[in-house]
């Protein structure tokens, strides 16, 4: 079975590199992006099965690239996980329409069980544990 593909993106390149270490650990592989205007032109090259996608970024944030994502017929079912450092950030899920949210710093094992979760019922991939 082909590996589990993850579409990272965050100006931080420090995030986009500990995800992709963290994701390639398991195996995944990964791909990044430093804005959600370059996110939304890797879309349909990379068909990722997940996007963990920054809230607060230049040329598009992270709510509004979510927004398209997930309005879009061809891409509404990746799962997107946004990720902030902003307290008590439930308002973000609700304007972006991602399917989970998880804060800055995180725990790298809570941010693997939300991949896990959010990519266990996606008939093309199996997880390993």
């Amino acid at each position: 079975m082909p590996a589990l593909k993850i579409l990272i993106c965050d100006d931080d390149v420090d995030i986009r590199e500990l995800c992709s270490i963290i994701f390639k650990k398991q195996g995944w592989d990964c791909y990044v992006a430093c804005s959600g205007v370059e996110l939304l032109k890797m879309l349909s090259e990379v068909n990722p099965d997940l996007i963990l996608l920054d809230v607060k970024m230049p040329d598009m944030n992270g709510i509004e690239c979510s927004r398209k994502i997930k309005t879009d017929k061809w891409t509404q079912k990746i799962p997107v996980i946004l990720f902030t450092a902003v307290t008590a950030p439930q308002q973000f899920k609700e304007q972006s329409l991602a399917d989970a949210v998880i804060e800055k710093p995180f725990q790298r094992e809570n941010l693997l069980s939300l991949v896990r979760q959010l990519t266990m019922n996606q008939d093309s991939h199996l997880l390993k544990s």
